[in-house]
């Protein structure tokens, strides 16, 4: 007795290679999505970080910290720690720059300076916030108790 094939002799392996074909496109497609989703993620951290830049900076205006002509230019990083070195000495550059403006407020809001800061990130494709707000206006850069620098 003879056996007949129901199948072709090469049907098998063309169902195998299809099957194959087919797996490593799902498998390009997932790692394509993939790496665009962390690609977006790390964007949204840097986003993020400079809204919180510029956050820092009106609140340290707004306080009467800092001055916001001493604040405009690249953001340092400052190490701090029981190393006994002063903070000077652990600054560097952190990718990081602001831009700090400062404008009467408008004639409605007397007492009150517009502030305009804007956290860019140095390099391409990097991450920009411009943040106003309306603080209270120093007088001569002086704190309550008439202090330089809103000491208290």
């Amino acid at each position: 007795m003879t056996r007949r094939r129901s199948h072709p002799a090469g049907a098998l392996l063309l169902e195998a290679v299809v099957a194959l074909a087919v797996l490593v496109g799902f498998g390009a497609v997932i790692l394509a999505s993939v790496s665009d989703a962390r690609a977006r993620l790390d964007a949204a951290r840097r986003q993020v970080l400079a809204q919180d830049l510029a956050a820092c900076a009106v609140a340290e205006l707004a306080a009467g910290l800092r001055q916001a002509e001493e604040m405009s230019g690249p953001v340092r990083n400052e190490t701090r720690g029981g190393s006994g070195t002063s903070l000077d000495d652990g600054a560097r550059e952190s990718g990081w720059e602001l831009a700090v403006e400062t404008a009467p407020g408008p004639g409605a809001y007397d007492g009150l300076t517009l502030v305009t800061v804007t956290a860019r990130e140095t390099g391409p494709g990097g991450a920009s916030v411009t943040l106003r707000r309306l603080v209270q206006s120093r007088s001569g850069g002086r704190g309550r108790d008439g202090a330089e620098g809103g000491g208290r």
